[in-house]
């Protein structure tokens, strides 16, 4: 029997109005945070609510770039291009770490 991968909460994701909670489109709590009790705080809390939009934006980009070194020119999967800085490795580094697929777990 092949085991189900496992995913996150499906978006979109919202903040409640205290920010002390994320909630997913289903309306259940994905995540309590700090609150708006600091400027930071409700940051946080914005940004972990914006992640699921965020790693769709990564997935369409990744995708684009994918395309655009196949059309262009050759782009070896493991390129140095710009050492840290290649776009492609890059997206597929936050993706990986988005979806728990980062080196090591």
């Amino acid at each position: 029997m092949k085991k189900k991968e496992a995913t996150h909460t499906p978006g979109p994701w919202t903040n409640n109005d205290s920010y002390d909670s994320v909630i997913g489109a289903d309306g259940e709590v994905v995540c309590h945070t700090f609150g708006a009790v600091d400027p930071v705080d409700r940051l946080n809390a914005i940004l972990i609510a914006a992640a699921p939009e965020m790693l769709e934006a990564l997935k369409v980009a990744r995708d684009m770039i994918e395309e655009f070194y196949t059309l262009e020119k050759p782009h070896p999967r493991n390129c140095f291009c710009l050492q840290d800085r290649c776009p492609r490795l890059q997206v597929d580094r936050a993706i990986a770490k988005a979806t728990g697929k980062e080196e090591g777990r």
